[in-house]
């Protein structure tokens, strides 16, 4: 399929010229049509061309050939008050076929200029319709009108007489001197097969480069060359900082200081050499009762570190021991007819 042009009518201003410099057109008449706001079938703007008594289109330029298939959504917002051509196909400037709007609003289409074709159903004022017209020179010629971008036709013409001769263009809006206004949107013509409905993308609908955002990317997803397109800093990945966790090389690119691991001290608990890394003062433990000393390795300053540990829980307990028990001859405290203790030898009240 080879698309010789699809023009949206997006690249001017409202209510400026169409020029071949702002759309795909390779001509256009004395009369020139404009961009408009005012109405559009897809994004902001249209083609308008308002005649008084004049002629108004744009032309598309092709090689000599037999085939053509067009589609164009247009738009009127009154019935002309003569049979208008809103569609032609041209030879230079013979006229080899044209669809038709008639003033009751039912479409027909043309042989060169004798008419094969008329519909029963009628088009509406202020209503965007998609106008799909084949035209195969010595084979025939048919027109699909929808309303919009709808699958279902209210026209169908069926296979009608083309046999002309070969064309080298086509003109979209009017190539006689008449008095309407029309506006056309989504232009398209095509040497193979008809263009159809908008579902789908066009390449007219980027007239530039666009750029498209990197998807985002989840951690624990592979980094590939294709994901970054220039050099980009990717922040290290949070590690979760639990016992047992294994850090390696893969996880930090450059020198990384963590906080020493928290020791809980509890009372039978080893304390291996991977527990601490550096010189670390442990919290005694919170004291109740009596309870056996920490197990620790004996070497070196473990050895050291064990002392301070069983002189914290020794501080620990003193005044728990003073309470049990007289402090001169260990005897149990006596309790008084007050409440109150005593040592019973030496009289020593707490």
């Amino acid at each position: 399929m080879a698309r010789d042009i699809v023009e949206t009518f997006e690249g001017g201003s409202d209510e400026t010229n169409c020029t071949t410099s702002n759309t795909a057109f390779d001509g256009f008449s004395a009369t020139v049509p404009v961009f408009d706001s005012a109405v559009a079938f897809r994004g902001t703007l249209s083609m308008r061309c308002t005649t008084s008594a004049s002629i108004c289109n744009a032309r598309e330029d092709y090689t000599l050939r037999s085939n053509v298939y067009v589609r164009a959504f247009l738009y009127f917002d009154a019935l002309p008050a003569a049979n208008t051509f809103p569609l032609n196909v041209n030879a230079g400037a013979t006229t080899r076929a044209q669809f038709r709007l008639n003033t009751a609003g039912t479409v027909s289409l043309r042989n060169g200029t004798t008419a094969v074709y008329t519909s029963v159903a009628t088009l509406s004022t202020s209503t965007w319709y998609r106008v799909e017209w084949d035209l195969e020179n010595g084979v025939g010629q048919s027109v699909r009108v929808y309303p919009g971008d709808s699958a279902t036709a209210l026209i169908s013409s069926g296979s009608q007489t083309f046999n002309t001769g070969t064309h080298d263009s086509v003109l979209v809006g009017y190539p006689a001197s008449t008095t309407h206004t029309v506006w056309f949107d989504e232009v398209a013509v095509d040497d193979t097969a008809n263009p159809g409905p908008l579902g789908k993308f066009e390449p007219g609908h980027v007239a530039t480069a666009t750029t498209v955002p990197a998807a985002l990317m989840g951690q624990g997803n592979t980094m590939t060359p294709g994901h970054v397109a220039t050099a980009t800093t990717v922040p290290a990945p949070a590690m979760a900082g639990g016992t047992g966790a294994t850090m390696t090389p893969g996880r930090v690119a450059t020198a990384t200081t963590f906080p020493a691991e928290t020791i809980t001290a509890t009372f039978g608990a080893t304390m291996t050499p991977g527990h601490v890394a550096t010189r670390s003062t442990v919290p005694a433990p919170a004291a109740s009762g009596v309870a056996p000393a920490p197990v620790v390795n004996s070497r070196g300053w473990y050895g050291l570190l064990a002392i301070v540990q069983e002189a914290a829980v020794t501080a620990a307990e003193e005044p728990t021991r003073r309470r049990l028990a007289c402090p001169n001859d260990g005897e149990p405290y006596r309790t008084a007819p007050d409440g109150s203790l005593f040592c019973p030898f030496d009289g020593y009240r707490p």
